[in-house]
């Protein structure tokens, strides 16, 4: 638990970007599970009901579609952007903090260690975890997002469906837990 809350300091300076940052994650995910709703409405209502398939409502669908798109691209703009550079902000922060750490190390500490090898070590090592800093929430908040209302929809479509998966899904998770294996699911 310590290194998280170690981890979860450098995020405090960076709140308001980290917040604006997983708002358009969680904008853009909502834009992508929008589209094919879409579509299928559009192509329902075109096979069920084609007179109602009039210029205003495709008008209006289109309308929507173009607004969604451009939240989707204005969203992935500043993931791309200002996420980034908060990677490289948080980065900055760890790279301090290393190089006081480093400073207050005993000289034996570098007669036993090559000093090219710490400092691979930090570069290297550092540059995953700041992709991690940046990539990481949003993956966690898209993905949440994602399985949230694929759960949603497909309850509300079949709901023997999900019942049948949810009791096979925990049905895994009792037998990994009761066998003790190292299974993954």
């Amino acid at each position: 638990m310590k290194p998280i809350i170690t981890f979860a300091k450098y995020y405090k300076p960076y709140i308001l970007m980290m917040i604006a940052d997983l708002f358009c994650a969680s904008l853009t995910t909502v834009c992508e599970l929008v589209f094919p709703k879409l579509i299928s409405f559009i192509t329902d209502t075109a096979i069920n009901t084609p007179h109602l398939l009039v210029l205003s409502t495709i008008c209006k669908i289109g309308g929507l579609y173009l607004f969604l798109r451009i939240v989707d691209t204005l969203a992935n703009y500043y993931m791309a952007n200002r996420g980034h550079i908060m990677g490289a902000l948080i980065e900055k922060d760890m790279r301090t903090d290393l190089f006081y750490h480093l400073q207050k190390l005993p000289f034996s500490y570098f007669d036993a260690n090559e000093t090219g090898k710490i400092m691979s070590r930090l570069t290297n090592d550092l540059q995953e975890i700041t992709e991690l800093a940046h990539h990481g929430p949003e993956t966690i908040i898209i993905s949440s997002i994602s399985a949230i209302c694929c759960i949603v929809r497909s309850a509300a479509s079949a709901a023997n469906a999900d019942a049948f998966c949810v009791c096979v899904f925990l049905s895994f998770l009792a037998a990994n837990h009761v066998s003790n294996t190292d299974t993954y699911l």
